[in-house]
């Protein structure tokens, strides 16, 4: 007996996201899973490959709020110069400097953190997806493999853009092992014996 591994069946978790900020994979359960992965696992599963989704996130609405905070700072030195100079021109260079400098790097410090911080959330989700597979892959009979797939560009050769969550099934089937056995003639005489071929020496 045998096992042959069948073309694996797929099941796809789409991505739920809004614009450009990707809020994790939905974890409803679907029944194609029943007999496979259990819906606890099945939870389990789907949490940890969306913490690093629901982590920077959160890291993306901080640095978003400090470049406002940045920028309202800088719109402030800007008009504090213009009101300076009315009063006093001395000043006027110094505030609209600090201005200038405080919107610039704001966002220059916020483009930077968005790609660190977008760059450290592929990795890990990457890491979680494997670890997934490492799991389920290692179950007998069933084995399950996870992987990330674009659904919606299948010409898109950029592998950290991303729509779905795709489990693939394999399910073994048994072959019997095939005997082949060779009639046997009757009809041709017996071999020769000892004694037949040799009669001096059986003698």
């Amino acid at each position: 007996m045998t096992n042959i591994f069948q073309h694996p069946r797929s099941i796809y978790i789409p991505l739920d996201a809004y614009v450009c900020c990707k809020h994790g994979f939905n974890s409803t359960y679907q029944n194609d899973l029943n007999g496979i992965i259990n819906p606890d696992e099945f939870q389990e599963s789907m949490n940890r490959i969306n913490q690093p989704m629901l982590s920077c996130n959160k890291k993306l609405k901080i640095i978003c709020i400090i470049l406002c905070l940045m920028v309202l700072l800088g719109i402030c030195f800007i008009i504090s110069a213009n009101v300076a100079a009315k009063k006093d021109s001395s000043f006027y260079n110094t505030l609209l400097t600090i201005g200038i400098v405080s919107i610039d790097g704001g966002v220059f410090l916020h483009l930077i953190a968005c790609c660190v911080i977008i760059c450290q959330r592929e990795r890990k989700l990457r890491q979680a997806i494997t670890k997934e597979t490492i799991i389920y892959s290692s179950r007998s009979p069933i084995t399950c493999g996870w992987r990330l797939e674009n659904c919606g560009d299948e010409n898109n050769a950029d592998q950290n853009d991303y729509s779905h969550v795709v489990i693939d099934i394999v399910r073994p089937t048994t072959a019997v092992n095939s005997i082949y056995h060779f009639d046997q003639d009757n009809s041709l005489p017996p071999p020769p014996s000892y004694s037949d071929l040799f009669p001096r020496l059986s003698s």
